[in-house]
């Protein structure tokens, strides 16, 4: 465990594991709402038990190269940014540190959720190179991955990031939508 950097870091915080909360509240809502929005449906339908073969969703497309699910359980990929021995952004709080918490919320809260299957890049405390966080990602076959990151700049820039997948890639519609629907719920 690292030592506190001070007794404000002490005070702190908990203060800045409230606002990722907070932060990962915002998810949740478009998670647990998430393709109601998306798909304009009124809500969730029932999660049958997954009897689909995940080949059948293969398209051969090296563009797309699997279909997005359309009921549930919609895989989602958990990405907590950094790992190992690098910490991120380092403040008051290590970035690392509120990221694998972050992570380890979001993952359990899904989890319980049977419309949700939930798969981390990484587990805590490894470092994986991201060409194999983005393995697992495409072995998943996941509907949607959420990175999660907290940055930290010395200015007075402050708020919420959220980067959809560019325009002319695979998915960037729905990842727009996505990303919408989560900055909508920063901003609630």
């Amino acid at each position: 465990m690292r030592e506190e950097k001070s007794p404000l870091g002490r005070l702190c915080r908990p203060l800045l594991f409230i606002a990722g909360l907070i932060a990962l509240g915002a998810v949740l809502g478009v998670l647990f709402g998430l393709f109601a929005p998306i798909k304009q449906l009124p809500s969730l339908p029932p999660a049958p038990p997954k009897t689909e073969s995940p080949s059948s969703r293969l398209t051969g497309d090296p563009e797309k190269p699997y279909l997005l699910e359309e009921r549930p359980p919609y895989t989602i990929a958990i990405d907590p940014g950094h790992g190992g021995i690098d910490n991120g952004a380092e403040g008051i709080i290590d970035e690392l540190d509120l990221c694998e918490g972050t992570a380890d919320a979001l993952f359990a809260l899904l989890d319980a959720d049977p419309h949700f299957q939930p798969v981390r890049t990484r587990e805590n405390g490894q470092d994986p190179k991201n060409s194999a966080r983005i393995q697992t990602v495409d072995n998943a076959m996941a509907s949607a991955l959420i990175s999660i990151h907290a940055n930290s700049d010395a200015s007075s820039s402050h708020g919420f990031e959220c980067f959809p997948t560019p325009p002319g890639r695979a998915y960037s519609e729905e990842s727009m939508r996505l990303a919408q629907c989560i900055a909508a719920e920063m901003q609630a």
